[in-house]
């Protein structure tokens, strides 16, 4: 056990020939070390979107790494080479202290970029079947369409408009404050926000949009689940005409249901408002449901929820 264990740490002795062969090697490995260093320091200077910025981070920190253990610059020479099988645990042990190590501060910095963006699409990857088309949320609601007639048109009041290609629901709308200044712009499901003032946050996944507008209130709330789109909002005309869709609790029987409140210039009361489904601030909490299960370990993985995709 003892001679097991001691041949992972024995240094070997380099021959005349293999000091000749590493000191002709070292001006260049000199040089590629300083370059590493150069890159790793440029990145925090030029900006580049996060992911890319850590997956260079991270190669370069695996040549500091493989310069430092495989060639051993300098002391090697002077000391002797290690085993090859304890370079490479070596190299690996490192590799991952700096993803344990940097983990938190990675995640971090795409939250805040992801929460940012001001376009993008919703969509489920996994195979569905479209089951219609509900003004509410997934418990109670109006069922505006079914699977056997998917198409709708709303163009008199609000700009409403669903239709189904190849058994995926596409919506597209248009979200306006009381001003008439344009907040939220979807066409088939592909999203874009106005930028602050207008709306002051939003928070997303692939399956789900909410945007809160200037006063902080949710003004659109988008889920694709099991294969229908549940729709919550508040929708103005140019003439200063609204209606506003939200769940509320029926005073009569106490069980969930959706409100439609009728909006004017003059009548715009705060309540009943749409619930929230997600956390807040985005930049801390991107992609956090209010109501689920605790996120596993995993989630908390900088490469988990970038391979995920939110």
């Amino acid at each position: 056990m003892v001679e097991t264990l001691r041949a992972w740490f024995t240094l070997s002795k380099l021959s005349r020939k293999n000091k000749k062969r590493l000191q002709e090697k070292q001006r260049k490995e000199f040089l590629a070390f300083v370059l590493d260093l150069a890159v790793a320091v440029l990145l925090w200077v030029f900006f580049m979107p996060v992911v890319w910025k850590w997956i260079i981070w991270f190669l370069c920190w695996f040549v500091f790494v493989y310069l430092g253990l495989w060639e051993q610059l300098y002391w090697g020479e002077r000391y002797g080479m290690l085993p090859k099988k304890s370079r490479k645990l070596g190299i690996c042990f490192f590799l991952i202290i700096f993803c344990v190590i940097f983990n938190a501060s990675a995640l971090s910095q795409w939250k805040e970029e992801m929460s940012k963006t001001l376009e993008g699409n919703i969509h489920i990857k996994e195979p569905y079947t479209f089951n219609g088309f509900l003004l509410g949320n997934n418990t109670s609601g109006l069922h505006l369409t079914s699977p056997n007639s998917p198409q709708i048109n709303i163009y008199d009041f609000c700009k409403i408009s669903l239709r189904v290609e190849n058994g995926k629901p596409l919506l597209t709308t248009d979200v306006r404050d009381r001003e008439g200044n344009l907040v939220v712009h979807m066409v088939d499901n592909h999203w874009e926000i106005s930028s602050f003032p207008l709306s002051w946050e939003h928070n997303y996944t692939n399956s789900a949009l909410e945007v809160k507008d200037k006063r902080g209130f949710v003004v659109f709330q988008e889920v694709l689940h099991n294969g229908r789109i549940q729709l919550l909002g508040e929708w103005w005309n140019e003439y200063h005409q609204g209606f506003r869709v939200t769940d509320c609790i029926d005073r009569n029987t106490s069980k969930p249901t959706i409100c439609v409140v009728v909006l004017t210039d003059t009548y715009h009361p705060y309540e009943p408002s749409i619930t929230p489904i997600f956390k807040y601030p985005a930049k801390d909490h991107f992609g956090e449901a209010i109501v689920g299960t605790q996120p596993h370990f995993w989630e908390r993985s900088f490469l988990f929820r970038v391979l995920r995709g939110y």
